[in-house]
């Protein structure tokens, strides 16, 4: 009966052990594989709503939606009757990176309403798409052009082409009280 005890105690004990073993490797919680792909590129981090930081932003197009018909002084036309065409002013855009770094200009609208769109895409006079510094400062100057290659500003709007916040818009919406610009970007990483 002795043996038969110490041999149901060391069955016991035996058992206990395998019970505790398989216990600790329950508790203890395995490494996992926590790397995340984001179904959409542009994004990152654990749960994908990070934005990345775009190598390139480039314009494809830029639409003028609105600039003051008069100049500042009331009722004074942006062209006189010296002026080709007639009193309406030629409109063209340029864009300048800071404040005094000239990056790109567009052709003229000769003799623009200035309640209507223009829309400037990639021509020989119009060198799309442009190439932006995400990070960079720029402003969008409309000017009258007039004769002897005077240019006369009518409006600057100022903009930072990237935040990341921003949900890459295909469109980026510049407005000052003067002008409304439309910039269409694209985006590469």
């Amino acid at each position: 009966m002795k043996k038969t005890k110490k041999v149901l105690m060391l069955f016991l004990a035996s058992i206990l052990m395998v019970v505790s073993s398989c216990n600790k490797e329950k508790d203890d919680p395995q490494p996992q594989n926590n790397t995340v792909i984001c179904q959409d590129s542009r994004y990152t981090g654990p749960n994908c709503d990070q934005q990345k930081t775009p190598t390139k932003i480039l314009i494809t197009k830029i639409s003028i939606t609105k600039f003051p018909q008069y100049k500042q002084v009331p009722n004074v036309t942006w062209d006189g009757t010296t002026d080709i065409g007639d009193y309406r002013p030629d409109v063209s855009i340029q864009l300048w990176k800071n404040t005094s770094s000239y990056q790109f200009g567009t052709s003229t609208v000769w003799d623009a309403n200035y309640n209507q769109r223009y829309d400037w895409i990639q021509s020989l006079s119009n060198d799309f798409p442009f190439e932006l510094d995400p990070s960079g400062n720029y402003y969008v100057r409309a000017n009258d052009y007039d004769n002897g290659g005077v240019k006369e500003v009518m409006g600057e709007v100022y903009f930072t082409p990237y935040n990341n916040t921003n949900g890459f818009p295909s469109i980026l919406y510049l407005s000052s009280n003067e002008i409304d610009v439309e910039l269409y970007i694209t985006y590469e990483f």
